[in-house]
């Protein structure tokens, strides 16, 4: 049967992995500033508090873990979407009005490439209200970039491997 570990030991852990200083970890889980150091160290040689700092360690791990395909995905996003898929068109037979969707109705994959929105309101000249939205967002040639980059499609140093045989001749001249 496993031991049960002491509070005092589980809250130095917990305060152990935010920055992996004992000594301050010590002092925050309650133990004295004189001997914060001593005590820290202490702690860490005990197998109870080595097994609940990995697994807080490895539980922060899990959960701040982003995975490479959600980044590809953000990039691909961002340099392929497709801006007429914001917009509704109505027609009127000789006329076509486009105006913006809901956000709601807008993609997501369009919607997250958005980084900002500016919306002002003003009267035209007969006295209706108009608004115009700016929107931006996010750099497609830098999203590009990006996405050659992780292709290794731009190489900014030349790098050989292999073998190869290099013949140095001398001569007596």
């Amino acid at each position: 049967m496993k031991s049960k570990i002491p509070s005092r030991y589980k809250k130095f852990a917990r305060e152990f992995v935010k920055d992996c200083n004992a000594k301050q970890a010590a002092i925050r889980a309650g133990y004295s500033k004189k001997t914060a150091k001593q005590k820290g160290s202490q702690l860490l040689t005990i197998i109870d508090v080595q097994e609940e700092i990995a697994k807080l360690a490895k539980k922060g791990t899990e959960k701040a873990e982003v995975e490479i395909v959600d980044i590809l995905t953000g990039i691909k996003n961002c340099a392929y979407f497709d801006p007429i898929d914001m917009w509704e068109t109505k027609d009127f037979g000789t006329a076509k009005l486009m105006k913006i969707k809901s956000l709601a109705d807008i993609p997501v994959e369009v919607r997250k490439a958005i980084i900002g929105m500016d919306v002002e309101t003003t009267q035209n000249a007969v006295g209706q209200l108009v608004t115009k939205i700016k929107l931006r967002f996010e750099s497609r040639l830098k999203a590009l970039e990006l996405l050659g980059k992780y292709k290794t499609m731009f190489t900014e140093r030349l790098e050989l491997s292999g073998e190869f045989d290099i013949l140095v001749e001398y001569t007596d001249d």
